[in-house]
C-alpha cells in the first residue's frame, strides 16, 4: 500500500523554530508512532537505514513567520504537513492518526486538526495499492517526457560524498531502490533501469545548488528546482517502467535524508 497523508496543525503556543526543521518533524513522526505502534516504531527507527516514508517540513506558513534566526510561530498559527509511507504497516499507521492529537516540535507545541486522506480532501494525500499505480501507469500510451519538480531540495551520494545535481540515473537509481521495499510483486531490474536513465537528454531545468544545514553544524549539499527528461525516444513499454517510478516518487520522495523533508517530489508528463 502506497500512502500519502496531509495534516492540518495548529499551534498552541509562541515559540521559534529552524529554517530548515526536517529533522525535529522526523523526530516527531516517531513519537506520534511509538503512541499507535511501539514495536512498529522501535523496528523502524532502529533497524532500518532506509526507512520507507518520508516526512515533511511545515509548509502553508505565514511569511511574516519567517526570520533571520528561524521561524517564528505565533500561537494559533494553522498550517499543514505531509507524511507519506511504502509499505503497508506504515500505511494503516498514518491513516491511524487522528485529530486531537499533540506533537511538540522544538518548544513549540501543535495540534493536528484535521487528517485529510484523499484527494478529494487535500489534492496531496491519497492512499493506493501498487497494483492501482501499475494499471494506471502501463495505460498510457505514450511519455513524450516527464518532469521531476522538488518541493524541497533534492540530495544524492556520489561515493562519500554530497551530490547536488539531479542526473537521471541518480534519481531512478533511488527510486527503484525504494520501490524495492513495497508490497508489490512486480520485480524490476535495477541495471536496466539505471541504463535506461543514463541515456535520458535533459529537456528543461531550472534551479539552483544549495547548502541545506539540517543543524548548525551539517550542511548538505542538494539542488533546487526542477528537471524534465525526454522519453519520446523509448519503446511503450520503457516509458510506461519509467512513468511507474516518477510518480512512485510521489510517495517515496528522492534521494537521501528524505524522512527529514528533503526530496520531496512532484510529477508532470506528457
Amino acid at each position: 500500500m502506497l500512502g500519502a497523508a496531509v495534516y492540518r496543525l495548529s499551534s498552541k503556543n509562541t515559540a521559534q523554530i529552524p529554517l530548515v526543521h526536517g529533522r525535529l518533524m522526523h523526530a516527531a513522526f516517531f513519537s506520534l508512532l511509538e503512541g499507535i505502534d511501539p514495536a512498529l516504531s522501535a523496528y523502524v527507527h532502529d533497524t532500518q537505514q532506509q526507512k520507507a516514508l518520508t516526512v515533511s517540513e511545515l509548509f502553508c506558513l505565514p511569511e511574516t513567520a519567517r526570520r533571520k534566526t528561524g521561524l517564528l510561530v505565533d500561537s494559533g498559527t494553522q498550517f499543514f504537513w505531509r507524511v507519506t509511507a511504502w509499505n503497508n504497516l506504515l500505511s494503516r499507521s498514518i491513516q491511524a492518526i487522528s485529530p486531537g492529537t499533540e506533537l511538540r516540535i522544538g518548544s513549540l507545541d501543535l495540534v493536528i486538526q484535521a487528517c485529510f486522506l484523499s484527494p478529494e480532501e487535500h489534492r496531496e494525500a491519497g492512499f493506493l495499492t501498487e497494483e492501482d499505480l501499475m494499471a494506471a501507469c502501463f495505460s498510457v500510451p505514450s511519455v513524450q517526457e516527464i518532469t521531476f519538480s522538488f518541493r524541497s531540495p533534492v540530495s544524492f551520494r556520489c561515493f562519500d560524498r554530497d551530490f547536488p545535481w539531479p542526473l537521471p540515473e541518480y534519481i531512478f537509481g533511488s527510486l527503484i531502490d525504494k520501490w524495492a521495499m513495497t508490497n508489490c510483486p512486480l520485480s524490476v531490474d535495477r541495471q536496466t533501469v539505471y541504463a535506461l536513465a543514463q541515456n535520458l537528454p535533459p529537456r528543461r531545468w531550472h534551479g539552483q545548488s544549495r547548502t541545506v544545514y539540517l543543524k548548525k553544524d551539517r550542511g548538505t549539499l542538494a539542488f533546487d528546482g526542477e528537471f524534465t527528461y525526454g522519453t519520446d525516444y523509448l519503446s511503450t513499454e520503457e516509458q510506461q517502467l519509467l512513468l511507474l517510478l516518477a510518480q512512485f516518487s510521489v510517495f517515496s520522495g528522492v534521494g537521501r535524508l528524505t524522512g527529514h523533508g528533503l526530496g520531496q517530489t512532484r510529477i508532470r508528463y506528457r
